[in-house]
Parts: C-alpha cells; sequence; structure tokens
C-alpha cells in the first residue's frame, strides 16, 4: 500500500492511537530512512495513529498535547518538501497536515504545486474542492472533482466530493446519484450512509434519516458525527425504537 492509499483510509471526509513519537524519534528515523518514501510512510503513520484517537491538531490541552505533535509532523514534512519540492506525495502530504491543522491557505499552497497530471493523487483533487467548499465556492470544488475524474475516473471520493458539492448546492437529488456511483466504486458503506442521512435530513425526511444515520452508526461504532445526528432526532422524537439507546452506545433502533 502506498502513502496516498494509506493516507486516504483516514483522510477524505476528514476521519481522524497513541502518542507520537517525539523529536528524537524523528530524528533517528530520518537517519535510519533517509529515503522519502520512508519518511513519509514514517510520517503518515504518526499522523494516522493522531486522527484514530479522535483529535484534531487544533486541539491544544496540555504540554503533551496532539497539537504539539501535528506541529513537529509539521515542521518534518515541510523540511521534505525543501529536499523533494516537486514530489506530488510529499505535497499532497504537507497540504493535508496544513489543512488538519487550520491552515487552509498552505494547504492551498502545496496543491497548487501539484503538477495535474497522471501521478497528481486523485486526493489532492477532493482536498482542494474541500478548501473550495470552506469558501463558499461551490463551482471552484465540482470544477476540481471534474477535472479529477478526468485522471482518475473510478476514484470513489472524486463522487463523495461531488456529492458534497450537491448537498452544500441543495442538489439532493445529484448527491444522491454521486453517493450511488460512489458506493459502487467502493466508498465505505458507513461513509455513504451517514451523508445519505445528511441529505435525508436536510430534505425533512427524518425518519429514513434515522434509519441511514443507525445503520452508518452500527457499521462504525466510534463515528460520532452519526451518533450526534441520530442522538438530535431521537431526543426530538423523529425516530423509532430505540434510538436514544442507539445514539448512546446501546441497542440498534428498529427500522
Amino acid at each position: 500500500m502506498n502513502i496516498r492509499e494509506s493516507v486516504c483510509r483516514l483522510g477524505v471526509l476528514g476521519v481522524m492511537v497513541g502518542w507520537l513519537a517525539g523529536c528524537g524519534s524523528i530524528d533517528s528515523m530520518r537517519e535510519s530512512r533517509p529515503d522519502a518514501g520512508d519518511r513519509l510512510e514514517y510520517l503518515n503513520e504518526r499522523y494516522q495513529q493522531l486522527m484514530v484517537q479522535g483529535r484534531t491538531c487544533l486541539e491544544l490541552e496540555d504540554v503533551a498535547s496532539p497539537m504539539v505533535d501535528c506541529q513537529r509532523l509539521l515542521r518534518e514534512a515541510e523540511r521534505l518538501h525543501v529536499e523533494y519540492p516537486r514530489n506530488p506525495e510529499v505535497l499532497y502530504f504537507n497540504a493535508l497536515l496544513s489543512h488538519a491543522a487550520g491552515r487552509g491557505d498552505k494547504a492551498q499552497f502545496f496543491l497548487d504545486q501539484m503538477s495535474i497530471g497522471p501521478s497528481h493523487p486523485p486526493e489532492a483533487f477532493v482536498l482542494r474542492s474541500q478548501l473550495a467548499l470552506e469558501e463558499g465556492n461551490t463551482t471552484l470544488a465540482r470544477n476540481v472533482l471534474e477535472r479529477g475524474m478526468l485522471l482518475h475516473p473510478n476514484y470513489a471520493g472524486l463522487y463523495e466530493g461531488l456529492a458534497a458539492v450537491g448537498y452544500v448546492e441543495g442538489r439532493y437529488d445529484d448527491a444522491e446519484q454521486q453517493l450511488t456511483l460512489a458506493s459502487r466504486l467502493g466508498a465505505p458503506a458507513w461513509r455513504v450512509e451517514y451523508h445519505r442521512g445528511l441529505i435525508n435530513e436536510a430534505q425533512g425526511h427524518l425518519a429514513n434519516a434515522c434509519r441511514q444515520f443507525d445503520a452508518s452508526l452500527a457499521r462504525r461504532q466510534d463515528h460520532q458525527p452519526a451518533r450526534a445526528h441520530l442522538l438530535r432526532l431521537a431526543t426530538a422524537g423523529h425516530c423509532r425504537g430505540d434510538a436514544l439507546k442507539a445514539a448512546a452506545g446501546g441497542m440498534r433502533i428498529s427500522s
């Protein structure tokens, strides 16, 4: 599995165990594994550990905060960029970390350095579209994703990205169609169900939204956004069965 595939397992719609290695460990890694690919893989492993912990790079609770580790990873990733300024995977990883740390401007800078071509990672198109959506530019987000499809027509994340654009624009039928395509191309079922829950909720189809959030939560019990939506709908009386127990981590609701 290459670095992009590994990053993508936790990175498309933003889904983020243990304390990260210290500066000494990174220094040792750099000396023992000088190859760019090896170093990038090492840094990605540490990044995934942080994301699996369910915390973001923006948190700063104490001296041993993940924020400290994110900044350390960022510095090392930027060092790699200095050494390998045109490496697309190095550029993408720098963009990913910058976005996770709330530096959308830096993320965009790294993405803009990437030449669009066969070596351009499909995840980079998804991340660029996310930046555009955060700026409220749905037209740019859609154009970026459609360009990505020309190079990577079978990459599910691009279709999930288009579904997100359709959702933001209120084009719910289009969003549903894109999710269907994403599912056929291998998008995780829990994520597709969660997004369908959002679409149903936005349309006022609240019983269907409950079922989608419940199904997502059953597949991915640590997915807090699905739990939060299910809890809110259940508390308001829109779900049937033991919705509150499901949202609290107990039984699933009945369909």
